[in-house]
């Protein structure tokens, strides 16, 4: 939920093509999300 809401505000918004490395990060961060390797808001410092 939190990734679209993301995605709606920030990135459907931007008109810039990705740089290969922000199409990596992204990629790991999902990689990352599907198998719940994330940190969550409340333990944010």
């Amino acid at each position: 939920m939190l990734v679209d809401i993301f995605w709606k505000l920030l990135i459907s918004s931007e008109s810039a093509s990705l740089t290969q490395t922000e199409a990596l990060e992204i990629k790991k961060a999902k990689e990352e999300f599907s198998k719940g390797e994330t940190i969550k808001w409340e333990n944010l410092k």
